[in-house]
């Protein structure tokens, strides 16, 4: 038996006011999201401004070298396994043997954030409400195309994105909406192929996931799939109060055939503990298959990952149907079995990695650092 919806809600956001307002004094304590090429793992040290590159050998943590950067770094990788470091709105290859950068493309913005959308394909944009866009090749780093406004990208499959794009208003230092749209851009062109305006009258979706030809959408209220190439609806599905109730937390993972609806259950305001209900719908038709069961972990951070769910501090094995560990927070899956996950020792002022055995939960220390909390520097302007 669940605790009454209401009270949940109000426990969640407490919860979330009361990290947000820690963060305002303390700094991001975890390790950049690592990055695997061959032996070798990729991170910034701890920090909410990192300036630092560390590479280990992944099973022994034995360190290689690390790298300080003129400005804050964030490090993604392309398609084909190469590391690239976005440093003050340029691009720069990461060479793995040294951790020399060599500028590949330059923005034109002081700073901007990058992400892997695809086809060798990365977006920029310098900060949501600030209208701007832009698509980059990884082939050629040459840029394709750019929107004068925001657009993020929810799901891709062949050469589309699934979108949802923002215009902005700016009064001095108040930015306003001046309204959201879905859309499915063509990767290469930016062409909008087809556009639903505030999806119909509704919020636009809170998650959404590609599954062969079509797209899943998740709005606080309902499932909706969509053919991918021209925008047609082939299916909608009310959300039972029962598997959303009023909540309204929830996220979406993509299986062969399948969807799994991963939404917030119940949270424990002591123990800090959240229990997620796992539903599967068979796409495209959104038919409700089954209740898989529950797992500890937040629904915004749970992954498909082979016969398993992994998320930041829980894994679900899908053959056997129930949880088989949890207790770790702030993970990051990377390539291979493995599951990274960070934990900070405050009073000595210790970051540690750790890699997890996906299979057992298995936990072992590959990496520490000390640093002082006074030390840490303001993000870049």
């Amino acid at each position: 038996m669940h605790p009454r919806p209401r009270l949940i809600v109000l426990a969640w956001l407490f919860f979330n006011l009361t990290i947000s307002s820690n963060a305002m004094s303390m700094p991001n304590w975890d390790f950049g999201p690592p990055l695997q090429v061959g032996n070798r793992l990729f991170f910034t040290e701890p920090g909410p401004a990192a300036r630092r590159i560390i590479c280990i050998d992944k099973t022994s943590g034995q360190k290689f070298w690390e790298k300080e950067t003129p400005a804050a770094v964030d490090l993604v990788a392309t398609d084909g396994g190469d590391i690239i470091a976005s440093i003050s709105g340029k691009l720069y290859e990461l060479n793995p043997k040294d951790g020399n950068l060599k500028i590949v493309f330059d923005s034109g913005w002081k700073k901007c954030f990058a992400e892997r959308c695809g086809n060798n394909t990365f977006l920029l944009r310098i900060d949501f409400t600030q209208n701007t866009t832009m698509v980059v090749s990884s082939s050629t780093w040459k840029k394709k195309w750019e929107k004068k406004f925001d657009v993020e990208v929810l799901a891709h499959w062949s050469d589309m994105l699934l979108c949802r794009c923002e215009l902005w208003a700016h009064n001095g230092n108040v930015s306003n909406s001046l309204g959201e749209w879905l859309a499915v851009i063509d990767r290469n062109s930016g062409r909008e192929r087809w556009r639903k305006n505030s999806m119909d009258g509704q919020m636009a979706p809170s998650h959404a996931v590609a599954i062969g030809k079509f797209f899943v959408l998740q709005t606080s209220q309902d499932l909706r799939c969509y053919k991918a190439s021209t925008g047609a609806l082939l299916s909608e599905r009310k959300i039972p109060r029962d598997q959303v109730g009023e909540l309204e937390l929830c996220s979406l993972v993509a299986m062969d055939d399948s969807i799994i609806l991963c939404s917030l259950l119940d949270f424990d305001t002591t123990t800090l503990r959240a229990t997620t209900g796992l539903y599967r719908y068979a796409v495209p038709e959104l038919r409700f298959v089954e209740k898989m069961g529950e797992i500890n972990a937040n629904p915004g951070t749970i992954m498909h990952r082979k016969h398993f769910l992994i998320s930041r501090g829980a894994a679900f094995d899908l053959n056997g149907r129930k949880q088989i560990w949890n207790g770790y927070s702030n993970a990051e899956q990377v390539a291979g079995d493995v599951i990274y996950s960070t934990a900070f020792e405050e009073e000595s002022n210790i970051a540690i990695l750790y890699a997890i055995e996906e299979a057992t939960g298995r936990r072992k220390r590959l990496y520490t650092v000390t640093f002082s909390l006074q030390s840490q520097t303001a993000p870049d302007p």
